[in-house]
C-alpha cells in the first residue's frame, strides 16, 4: 500500500474527505454558471475524469457530495460518466472497491471495461470507465459521440510524477537540487 499516512507518499484526499468536498463545490459552482448560461434551459449533463485517481479516494468523495441533499437532482444526477485514467490493473481494482464501498447507498454505478459503450445502459447509473491513457479517453469520445461537459481533475497523477528543483547559486549559476541518502 504505497499510497496514504503509511504508505510512500500521502495526497490530499487521502487525509481527509474536506479536499474532494471543496472540490465538489467549486465544480458545483461552475456548473450552475454553464446550467444558467445555457440558451434551451435543458439540463446541463457532464462527466468526471481523473488522470492517476490512485485509490479512487478523491472521486469518491466528488460523487458523494454531489449525491447529497439538494444539490443532488441538478448535480449529482445529471452525472452521467467518470472516467479513470490508470494503467494499473491492481490501482484499478482498489478504485472499484473504494467506489463500490464508499458509494453503495449514495450512487447507483455501473462499470465498463475500457472503451466500452454498454448497449443496455441502466439510465440513473453513472457508468465508470477506465482508460490506460488520455489518448484513449478522447477515442472514447469519439466512438461514443459525446458531448458532455467534462470535469477534469489530475491531482494524484501529478503528485506522482518527479519533479526536478533548479537554485541560482551565489556565484548566479544553476544547479539542479537533489536530495540524497547520506
Amino acid at each position: 500500500n504505497i499510497i496514504g499516512p503509511q504508505g510512500d507518499f500521502v495526497t490530499a484526499p487521502e487525509m481527509s474527505q474536506v479536499f474532494g468536498e471543496c472540490l465538489g463545490i467549486w465544480f458545483y459552482d461552475q456548473h450552475k454558471k454553464l446550467q444558467k448560461a445555457k440558451a434551451d434551459g435543458k439540463r446541463l449533463d457532464w462527466q468526471w475524469l481523473e488522470c492517476g485517481p490512485g485509490k479512487g479516494t478523491l472521486v469518491s468523495d466528488l460523487l458523494r457530495f454531489a449525491c447529497y441533499g439538494k444539490i443532488r437532482h441538478e448535480f449529482g444526477a445529471t452525472c452521467k460518466h467518470v472516467h479513470l485514467v490508470e494503467s494499473s490493473p491492481i490501482l484499478r481494482q482498489v478504485q472499484k472497491e473504494t467506489l463500490q464501498r464508499d458509494l453503495r447507498d449514495v450512487a447507483e454505478l455501473e462499470f465498463v471495461e475500457e472503451s466500452g459503450i454498454p448497449e443496455n445502459r441502466n439510465p440513473n447509473a453513472v457508468q465508470v470507465h477506465w482508460h490506460d491513457s488520455f489518448a484513449s479517453f478522447r477515442a472514447w469520445q469519439k466512438q461514443s459521440t459525446s458531448r458532455l461537459t467534462t470535469y477534469a481533475v489530475g491531482q494524484e497523477f501529478l503528485d506522482a510524477l518527479p519533479t526536478y528543483q533548479f537554485e541560482k547559486t551565489a556565484d548566479g549559476t544553476w544547479r539542479e537540487r537533489l536530495i540524497d541518502v547520506a
